[in-house]
C-alpha cells in the first residue's frame, strides 16, 4: 500500500528487506509499543479511558462500557430455538 492509495503521510511502503523494519520502528515510535510514556498513543488513550472508568466506579457510578451479550452454549446443548445439537 502506498500514499497514492491512502492518505497517511507517514506511510512507509514495504518494498525491500529494510523497509518493513523501518515501518515497524515508525509504528513503535508512534506509541504502539515503546516502553516510554506517551499519552497521545493509542495505548495511552486506552489507559486514560480505563482510569476514567475506574475513577467513576470509585465514585459509585454504575456505568458499564459494554452491553450484555449472549453466551455461547456448549456444543452438545439443545438450542432454545429448536436447532439440533452438534453431532
Amino acid at each position: 500500500m502506498t500514499q497514492d492509495l491512502v492518505h497517511f503521510p507517514d506511510l512507509i511502503p514495504v518494498v525491500d528487506r529494510a523497509s518493513p523494519i523501518k515501518a515497524i520502528e515508525e509504528i513503535t515510535n508512534q506509541g504502539e509499543g515503546t516502553k516510554r510514556e506517551r499519552e497521545d498513543s493509542h495505548f495511552g488513550t486506552f489507559v486514560a479511558i480505563l482510569k476514567e472508568l475506574l475513577d467513576s466506579r470509585k465514585r459509585g457510578s454504575g456505568f458499564s462500557p459494554a452491553r450484555p451479550a449472549m453466551q455461547n452454549l456448549p456444543a452438545g446443548a439443545e438450542r432454545a430455538y429448536g436447532a439440533n445439537a452438534n453431532p
